[in-house]
């Protein structure tokens, strides 16, 4: 009884836990939905949506979100809130692909574990889970096929995000990954170059004049790199629960120095966005989750002691997370706007030696 408490074995443990851990997620995180009106549009519409001239444009950079809601014409909210919902649990189905029980149990639990439950809930409507169990079907299963779909999958969903994404994890495979490892980055190359080209060409064709991604980003990106300068700090905490668990697991050390490049990049990336904490899961997870698996280990039984998981469980619940709307644990959000709204990178060191001026005054 003891041992089966100390190392999760059968797979009633493995569903007890999984059931546990993102119950807990959802509770403290909280289910907050996202881009519904846009995504209604969508699914009227499909790629005809007439969108306002803002950051909402920024969708049509994912083809295969806006195929999906309007081929299931999720116009009810309910039903759009309850698909995205269900998606969450994408990457749990995706370790079934994996040949090996005992992988099979430990990336459930693993997955389980990491915050990525919570981070699918309080955005519920980006989808997120279809990126991340891209990937998981990437590292754990041998086909070949799945390698492309996968690939393919995950540059149709968000264009940018899912090639950033495929690029790590080809480098990880790579660097870390044996010869049957290395024998997928082939076909993880073609669903990529499959995946750009069939977006170029609904660019070109079918997809209306809009402001992408990279559109905003040249034009507010100045903007979000000065509001979250201040956040930074905060929006790098979401990587602690991934790295616990490979130090717990006892891969931590010895990293080849290309894998903290990776982390480093990820992080510089993500702060070029509104939602740094989200988007720095996103691209650093190719990177932790393959250091599991990557190589081969003879047990897994480390990775499924509670030892390791009540603790990463633990930090994924409680580590605050930087979002459109500031930071969980406290709120400099007039900060931001104050910063956003008001000053540039030209008076920057001017503001850091009179932070005062960014507060607005109290009322009289």
């Amino acid at each position: 009884m003891a041992g089966q408490f100390r190392t999760v074995e059968t797979w009633r443990g493995v569903l007890a836990f999984a059931t546990v851990a993102v119950l807990l997620q959802v509770l403290v995180g909280g289910i907050r939905p996202v881009d519904g009106s846009m995504l209604g549009h969508f699914a009227r519409s499909g790629f005809g949506a007439q969108l306002p001239t803002n950051f909402a444009q920024y969708l049509f950079d994912s083809p295969l979100k806006v195929a999906l809601v309007h081929g299931l014409s999720l116009t009810s909210p309910v039903m759009l809130a309850a698909v995205f919902a269900a998606m969450t649990f994408l990457p749990y189905a995706a370790m079934l692909l994996a040949g090996d029980a005992e992988m099979r149990k430990t990336g459930i639990v693993l997955l389980a574990a990491l915050p990525l439950t919570r981070i699918s809930f309080s955005s519920l409507g980006v989808g997120d889970a279809v990126l991340l169990a891209a990937v998981t079907a990437l590292v754990v299963s041998p086909s070949r096929f799945v390698a492309v779909a996968g690939a393919l999958v995950a540059v149709g969903w968000h264009v940018q995000q899912g090639t950033l994404m495929m690029i790590a994890l080809a480098v990880v495979l790579f660097v870390r990954g044996g010869p049957r490892d290395r024998a997928k980055l082939p076909f993880v190359a073609a669903g990529v170059l499959c995946g750009v080209a069939a977006e170029v060409a609904l660019q070109l064709w079918l997809i209306p004049a809009h402001q992408g991604r990279a559109d905003s980003l040249v034009l507010y990106g100045g903007r979000f790199l000065l509001r979250s300068l201040f956040y930074w700090p905060v929006a790098a905490v979401v990587a602690i629960p991934g790295l616990l668990s490979v130090w717990l697991a006892g891969r931590l050390p010895k990293l080849p120095v290309t894998i903290a490049v990776l982390l480093v990049l990820a992080f510089a990336i993500s702060t070029t966005t509104a939602d740094v904490s989200r988007v720095f899961f996103l691209l650093s997870f190719p990177v932790i989750f393959s250091l599991h698996f990557l190589p081969m280990p003879a047990s897994f039984a480390a990775t499924r002691q509670a030892t390791l998981l009540v603790p990463v469980l633990a930090v994924s619940i409680v580590v605050p997370l930087l979002g459109w709307s500031g930071v969980e644990i406290f709120d400099w959000k007039e900060l931001a706007w104050q910063i956003g709204m008001h000053w540039d990178w030209s008076e920057l060191p001017e503001l850091l030696l009179d932070l005062e001026r960014a507060f607005p005054a109290p009322p009289p």
